[in-house]
């Protein structure tokens, strides 16, 4: 069973829940909402390429992708935009544009159209950045960004992927345009 903590230690030693309104707030009028993404993707990263995870190692995984997604979800888009600096958006929308392409070669896709839980994170923090935030749907369209799903959805073996992928996918094009 994954463990989870909502609770982030800002500077002033103020603990807050990160998956409240409230809680979002407060980790974005701190200082850490100007470098949370690429210090958070940084250990997405180095996780992912682990082959045999300790449990922490899957906890701590699922709760970083966790804090992203909650964040983009509950942020005041407006606080979001005047505190977490283009560059950290631009360091995640990189990362995202790496995973997609490592996705659509990686065999278990290639062979079945399914993705595990991990990989299925990426599709859902795209969702939520791009429903509440322009600068990545900005990014989108400068970087050929649904081309690139599009091409996602090529390599799928079958004819379509599952429902949920399916359904993620209409979900974030819907939401860039």
């Amino acid at each position: 069973m994954v463990k989870i903590s909502p609770l982030v230690r800002l500077p002033s030693g103020l603990m807050v829940n990160i998956f409240t309104k409230g809680g979002v707030q407060a980790f974005l009028e701190s200082e850490l909402s100007q470098t949370y993404l690429s210090s958070d993707l940084r250990t997405i990263k180095d996780i992912r390429k682990t082959k045999n995870r300790t449990s922490e190692a899957e906890d701590l995984l699922f709760s970083l992708t966790a804090k992203i997604e909650f964040i983009a979800t509950l942020a005041d888009p407006i606080l979001f935009a005047e505190t977490v600096p283009e560059s950290e958006i631009e360091v995640w929308f990189i990362f995202v544009l790496h995973e997609l392409k490592a996705l659509s070669a990686k065999p278990d896709w290639l062979r079945s159209g399914e993705l595990d839980e991990d990989d299925m994170s990426c599709l859902n923090i795209s969702a939520a950045m791009f429903h509440f935030h322009a600068v990545p749907v900005q990014l989108a369209f400068e970087c050929e960004y649904v081309q690139l799903l599009a091409d996602f959805l090529k390599a799928c073996p079958t004819t379509l992927p599952s429902t949920e992928i399916a359904g993620q996918i209409t979900n974030i094009v819907s939401r860039i345009i």
